[in-house]
């Protein structure tokens, strides 16, 4: 019995050591200053003008990109015309101001009745003071589906974690720091 214990003890110990190759992927969306979670098994995408994720049946997709519009009317028109564009004529409630992890967004949700698509478009005013454009299609299974990746992917949209300017001080940095005020040339 003590050798299947500790046989079963040490594959526990060999499973847990590959968890964190599992785990979710995050990135930081310089331009927005904005870091950004990616489920376990979703796939993403990244180009120069956006990121994307969808669910492993792609069932389910996100993307993210900034608005090029000068005025925040201009780029929600920018953002409607690209959903049509992309899925069909679609219908979207009133907009509703919220917080994002902390940060203003205004969100409008819709439907595309010719695909039976639930669809969602977010603007987020972000902390580099550009607004984050986030769209969201999926069918309504879908998203009783893939639920918690759905969770997951907004509750990772959040403020960028910059490190403090003065974390990286050099042995030359302190030296400095000891000089008398007055003594700076």
């Amino acid at each position: 019995m003590k050798k299947f214990s500790t046989m079963f003890l040490l594959a526990c110990l060999v499973f847990c050591s590959f968890i964190p190759a599992f785990s979710a992927e995050e990135f930081t969306y310089e331009d927005g200053k904005v870091d950004l979670v990616c489920p376990d098994g979703w796939k993403h995408t990244i180009t120069e003008e956006s990121l994307t994720m969808g669910s492993p049946d792609g069932a389910v997709q996100f993307v993210f990109e900034l608005l090029e519009a000068d005025d925040l009317v201009a780029g929600i028109e920018q953002a409607h015309k690209e959903i049509n564009a992309a899925v069909g004529t679609t219908t979207f409630g009133e907009p509703v101001e919220e917080k994002i992890n902390g940060m203003d967004a205004l969100t409008f949700t819709g439907t595309c009745p010719a695909k039976g698509l639930e669809i969602m478009l977010s603007i987020i005013d972000t902390p580099a003071d550009n607004a984050l454009c986030v769209y969201y299609f999926a069918a309504k299974a879908a998203e009783e589906t893939h639920a918690a990746g759905i969770a997951e992917v907004i509750n990772g949209i959040r403020p960028a974690v910059v490190e403090a300017a003065g974390d990286e001080e050099t042995d030359a940095d302190a030296d400095a720091g000891d000089e008398e005020e007055g003594d700076v040339e």
